[in-house]
């Protein structure tokens, strides 16, 4: 009965040393799956390069589009080049609405601490997800997800009429994720 090699090759850094930095921009590589869905993760939809108070000021361009400037309605390259694109995102489901024991619509953010069980995610860390051409899906509860649908930009208001998010799927499948 054969176990493996007795050594085991091993390319790369020895383990205690540093990465190397990179020069020049880091390109991210987005994988497309076999159906054609972007996988992505909440990593590919942060908006952390404008800082806290230029996603505050995204978000209410985007809420008040007639008294902004066209700087402040930008979203980041890497963002804006998924609007209206066919997305696989992983996260987890907090249900807003359910029918005859199916979910149809749903928050999906990109951990339980942010949301639930701790503070409220900020605008890059959820996604507004309603179920479309009668596709419902279960509740999963507490595990990971991959939703599949058409991603799109636009302001979400809270019931106080703030501006709180800014992204949303046309959701098609709702799978876990092992």
């Amino acid at each position: 009965m054969e176990l493996g090699p007795e050594i085991l090759e091993f390319e790369g850094a020895a383990i205690d040393s540093a990465p190397e930095k990179q020069a020049g921009p880091i390109e991210k590589v987005i994988e497309i799956t076999k159906s054609g869905f972007r996988k992505l993760g909440f990593p590919d939809l942060s908006l952390e390069e404008l800082g806290e108070d230029g996603v505050e000021d995204l978000l209410d361009a985007l809420l008040y589009p007639d008294e902004s400037t066209e700087e402040e309605l930008a979203f980041p390259d890497h963002v804006q080049e998924l609007d209206d694109t066919q997305v696989a995102l992983r996260g987890y489901m907090i249900p807003n609405v359910q029918k005859d024991g199916k979910v149809t619509e749903f928050m999906l953010v990109a951990d339980l601490l942010s949301c639930c069980f701790g503070g409220a995610p900020t605008p890059d860390q959820w996604v507004d997800v309603k179920m479309v051409d009668g596709n419902t899906s279960e509740y999963f509860a507490f595990v990971p997800i991959r939703v599949k649908g058409r991603f799109w930009l636009q302001v979400i208001e809270d019931e106080a009429g703030y501006a709180s998010g800014c992204f949303h799927i046309d959701g098609v499948e709702v799978e876990r994720e092992p």
